[in-house]
């Protein structure tokens, strides 16, 4: 059983409490992604049956358990922030030199092979990346960021958020399911994550963020921030770094295209040249202040051009887009997968005014198409 297999994983374990005051845990249940939840659960008509996601990556193809009580949801939620504490290694108190290679393949302004090196001996951290001819660079000093005024490329942040927050946010604010499944060989548990969760245990939807972690050792396997999108964790070559086990490999698939590959090519204890790389002089290259790079989220958009009719069902199709800043528009866009709405979703997203929030935001943004009878 899920729990029971959970409980007894080999790992190093926190506790927390779910015990919220009971107006809160009301409104917590009753929030919603947007107006789609009020068709008993997100992207389902009353006339039609949700589907489950089909993508050759996606794992959870049959159902999936509820998680109610909280002692069924802390065993998933320690299992997801062990996941978060495996790849805390930035702002850890060993000071350190990663080197990144990638390469992008996919539809967004800036492809082809790239490179990130990082450092950090806190106080001070420094990164630069490099793809498509845009070199994106953030440092400390003093306690004070400096950084390019360019937009970071969307692959970039993709590399990032991978290999730094692969699990953003509190999953124990989230409606969890589980499912446990056979990955390779390897025995994998599946926690599905939604804004709200639907009534039945049912396969992966469209609306749930998914993250498959092998529970005998701890290590994330596939982490898929939206429906089409997967990260898959390749160990074959892992990097460890005083307790933290990193893959030496991470693939991205979008719509069963693979679009984007990272290699760590190499991790080290300190940082050399450090007083030539943490100075005022380098500082005085970069600007100050500036903007930082914001983890990944998910959020709907609603397209209902024909009020009247019952909703017949929902055609979602997901667009990867990041938003700038300070003016909130979009800076790339790409959708996910072969839909004939691709077109029309990636206008939608791209005409959408999003809120600047001082972050360079990554927006998986699921276009919900209602069609009516």
């Amino acid at each position: 059983m899920h729990i029971a297999r959970l409980s007894n994983a080999r790992l190093s374990l926190g506790t927390f409490s779910l015990r919220f005051p009971i107006l809160i845990r009301q409104l917590w249940r009753l929030a919603a992604i947007g107006l789609v939840f009020s068709l008993s659960a997100p992207g389902s008509a009353r006339t039609q049956k949700p589907a489950g996601v089909a993508d050759a990556h996606e794992l959870v193809t049959g159902q999936t358990e509820i998680l109610v009580t909280p002692e069924q949801r802390q065993s998933a939620v320690d299992l997801l922030e062990n996941v978060q504490r495996n790849f805390a290694v930035a702002m850890s108190r060993f000071p350190y030199t990663m080197k990144v290679s990638f390469k992008g393949s996919g539809d967004t302004q800036y492809e082809g092979d790239g490179t990130m090196e990082a450092e950090e001996l806190l106080p001070n951290w420094r990164w630069t990346a490099q793809v498509g001819g845009v070199v994106s660079t953030r440092m400390t000093l003093d306690g004070k960021t400096y950084g390019t005024a360019e937009a970071v490329p969307m692959r970039v942040q993709m590399v990032r958020e991978a290999l730094f927050r692969p699990i953003s946010g509190s999953p124990n604010q989230k409606a969890i399911r589980v499912a446990d499944v056979d990955f390779g060989g390897k025995q994998l548990t599946c926690v599905l994550l939604a804004g709200n969760g639907p009534r039945t245990g049912m396969p992966r939807q469209w609306w749930d963020r998914e993250y498959c972690v092998e529970a005998s050792t701890g290590l994330l396997m596939i982490s898929s921030e939206a429906a089409g999108v997967y990260a898959m964790y390749d160990y074959t070559n892992a990097v460890n770094f005083h307790g933290h086990t990193l893959p030496g490999q991470i693939t991205f698939f979008q719509g069963e295209k693979r679009v984007l590959e990272i290699h760590i090519d190499s991790m080290t204890d300190g940082v050399e040249n450090a007083e030539t790389l943490f100075n005022s002089t380098a500082a005085g290259e970069l600007r100050a202040p500036t903007f930082l790079l914001a983890s990944a989220q998910w959020t709907p958009i609603r397209v209902d051009e024909n009020s009247g009719g019952s909703v017949v069902r929902i055609e979602p199709v997901i667009v990867h887009a990041t938003i700038s800043n300070d003016s909130g528009e979009v800076l790339e866009a790409e959708a996910v997968g072969n839909s004939d709405l691709n077109q029309r979703a990636l206008e939608v997203v791209k005409r959408t005014a999003y809120p600047p929030t001082g972050f360079q935001r990554d927006l998986y943004v699921a276009v919900e198409f209602f069609v009516r009878q």
